[in-house]
Formats: C-alpha cells, sequence, structure tokens
C-alpha cells in the first residue's frame, strides 16, 4: 500500500500521462507537490520504483526518466474510483441527516 504523499506524486504522473504531456522532472514535481527540494521527490519517485508504479528508462541521468507504467496507472485510477465512491456515500449521508433520516452504522 502507497503512502498519501506516494500517491500524490503517482497522481502527477498518471495526469500528465492522461494529458499527452512527457513526464515531470524531480524539480516539477517538487513544485506541484509543493516540496521544498527536489530530494523529497526523489525519495517519493524511489518507493513508486520499488512498488512497480513507476518504471526507469533511458541513461540514468536523463530528464523526464521516469515513466508511470500500466500497473501505476491502474493504481491511480481504483484509488480515484475508490475516492469519489466515498465521497458520494458521505453526501448522500449528510443528504439523509438533513431530512432527519436515520442512517444505519453512522453514530450520533
Amino acid at each position: 500500500m502507497l503512502s498519501e504523499p506516494a500517491y500524490l506524486v503517482l497522481e502527477v504522473f498518471a495526469t500528465r500521462r492522461r494529458d499527452g504531456s512527457p513526464p515531470p522532472t524531480f524539480r516539477e514535481i517538487a513544485e506541484v507537490r509543493g516540496y521544498r527540494s527536489c530530494r523529497a521527490a526523489a525519495d517519493l519517485i524511489e518507493t513508486l520504483l520499488k512498488e512497480g508504479a513507476l518504471i526507469a528508462q533511458g541513461e540514468p541521468r536523463q530528464s523526464r526518466r521516469y515513466q508511470i507504467s500500466d500497473h501505476g496507472f491502474l493504481l491511480h485510477e481504483e484509488r480515484a474510483a475508490r475516492l469519489a465512491l466515498a465521497s458520494r456515500l458521505a453526501k448522500r449521508r449528510a443528504s439523509r441527516r438533513a431530512r432527519g433520516v436515520t442512517v444505519r452504522g453512522a453514530s450520533a
């Protein structure tokens, strides 16, 4: 299971893939995610490589070397679907509470 910061970095790669843009650099990831250093992005990319969510292509010092793998893209899409479902359920519960309907399994 990936950490929340790792999922957020994976989201940057997935968005770029969907848009047809080149993969992000460490600096771009750090800027988008609000990290103070590129090292934070590099550490998370290392985690994603170990999990198989990213793959390394090209020369070791090449910019934009890391690509999201199919496995990584599926991890991202599954997480997005779970978050969307959780959001819909929370809205439904709030709507029922506003109407005074008892929600099973929810504490008062």
